[in-house]
């Protein structure tokens, strides 16, 4: 007899509501108790150090390295952040350049301010763009999925397979990649949910079994 299943499961009628963020509950883990992977904490942000103005060690009274042209251009002392990309070849042209031109390191730092700036804005404008496009093929997958008029049945079908077979690390697995939103894995675990139901699956024990019944037939004398 065929497991029962619950098929109270609303379909979602409407445009599916990916996560805005990543990782995000998809299909097979949203709602479920099994489903509770614990994410990673968010980093804090860098804490910004002083630069250190104070007098050093070496330094004469009242003077101000800063406001002086470093003897060469490896003697600039430009601070990034650690998460900043900065481009090594372009910092040694910028160096070199601002040496010939007689730029402070006071005004160098200005200028490696304004360049940092900008590359944070251009990676932030990529991260957002990439993030952008995958909500809205997640949207469209799990649009395509819920419209079908199984998809109750379906997705408790689903829900047994990843019950039976999964756990957390899975679950994580299939909210980070999205892959429990992809119609077609989606549509594999329904079958192998009703697969279980309907006494259709086998398992190990009659896998066995039946090897066991084929060597029979192949070498009838062994004992």
């Amino acid at each position: 007899m065929a497991d029962e299943l619950d098929t109270t499961t609303e379909p979602n009628t409407g445009e599916a509501a990916a996560s805005t963020e990543t990782p995000g509950a998809t299909l097979l883990t949203k709602g479920d108790e099994q489903a509770a992977g614990d994410k990673p904490e968010t980093q804090g942000e860098t804490k910004d150090e002083g630069s250190g103005d104070g007098e050093k060690p070496g330094e004469k009274p009242g003077e101000d390295e800063n406001a002086k042209v470093p003897d060469s251009p490896e003697g600039y002392k430009l601070d990034f952040s650690p998460d900043t990309n900065v481009d090594k070849d372009l910092l040694g042209n910028f160096t070199k350049t601002a040496h010939e031109l007689g730029i402070t390191n006071e005004q160098a730092r200005k200028l490696a301010g304004m360049y940092e700036g900008h590359v944070k804005d251009a990676q932030l404008k990529m991260q957002k763009a990439a993030q952008e496009h995958v909500i809205s093929t997640v949207q469209g997958w799990e649009k395509e999925i819920t419209s079908a008029p199984t998809f109750p049945e379906d997705r408790a079908y689903a829900m047994k397979a990843l019950r039976q077979f999964g756990d957390k690390e899975l679950n994580a697995v299939l909210d980070q990649t999205y892959l429990g939103s992809h119609p077609r894995f989606f549509k594999f675990m329904a079958q192998v949910g009703k697969a279980l139901s309907e006494g259709g699956f086998k398992g190990i024990g009659s896998a066995d079994h039946e090897d066991q019944d084929a060597a029979k037939v192949l070498y009838p004398n062994m004992a």
